[in-house]
Formats: structure tokens, C-alpha cells, sequence
């Protein structure tokens, strides 16, 4: 099955005239069949556009879920998905919980790095302050 956009990329040769009927099917490796059928279509606006699904994953539940990959470094995937469908009623599956992790740039290294630097922060105030008593 072949995806609205490339369709209509090749409706758009056909109609400007930029390959023949001959070249489109050679170069798209498509049948005669389909590209008369897909432009019929188009001229008559019944061909189909791309549906695309909302989203389940909301700003509200990408920010619980940076908040607390950051605060459990070594966090558990069950939990953190149960305690979404809870708190959020939506049902996520592993795959789109890592999946919103990655688009959320999280890494592990990432987050011990930013954990070391606040360890090494607060340490140098403690010393800093040690001195001044």
C-alpha cells in the first residue's frame, strides 16, 4: 500500500507532464492499473489523505513522565506506566514510553551528569561555608 504523499508526488509528474506513462510506472515501479486509478481518483478528490491518530501522550503527561525519569535514575517501567494510567487515564504501552523518553532527550548519562554536577555544587558550598565558620 502506498502512502497519500507519494500518490500525489506521482500524480504531480504525471499532470506536469515531466515523465510519461511509460517512465512514471518504470520509475516508481508501479502498475498502469494503479496510476490511472489513483489519478482518477485525484481529479475527483476521492483520493484518500492521510489520517493521523491524536496523540495519547500529552504535555501534561510528558512532563510527569521527565519528572520522574529524573528523580529515579534507575526507574521501573510497570510502575511508572501504571501509576500514568492512574493518575492520567491513559493506557501507554513500553515501546511509547520509551519512545516519549527518547523525544524528550532523556539519557542516563545525561541525568548522572546533571546529578554530579549538583553533588559537586552543593559539596563546594558545604566547603565554602565550613571555611567561613
Amino acid at each position: 500500500m502506498y502512502d497519500s504523499k507519494f500518490k500525489l508526488k506521482v500524480i504531480d509528474c504525471k499532470k506536469n507532464k515531466k515523465l510519461t506513462r511509460s517512465q512514471l510506472i518504470d520509475v516508481y515501479g508501479i502498475s498502469n492499473g494503479s496510476l490511472y486509478n489513483w489519478y482518477n481518483q485525484y481529479k475527483s478528490n476521492k483520493l484518500p489523505k492521510k489520517v493521523y491518530k491524536k496523540s495519547k501522550i500529552t504535555a501534561d503527561v510528558k512532563c510527569y513522565i521527565m519528572k520522574y525519569v529524573m528523580s529515579k535514575i534507575n526507574f521501573n517501567r510497570h510502575k511508572l506506566i501504571k501509576l500514568i494510567n492512574k493518575k492520567y487515564n491513559v493506557q501507554i504501552s513500553q515501546s511509547t514510553l520509551y519512545k516519549t523518553i527518547s523525544e524528550l532527550n532523556i539519557t542516563k548519562k545525561k541525568i548522572n551528569n546533571k546529578i554530579d554536577y549538583i553533588k559537586r555544587i552543593k559539596k563546594h558550598q558545604l566547603i565554602k561555608n565550613f571555611k567561613i565558620n
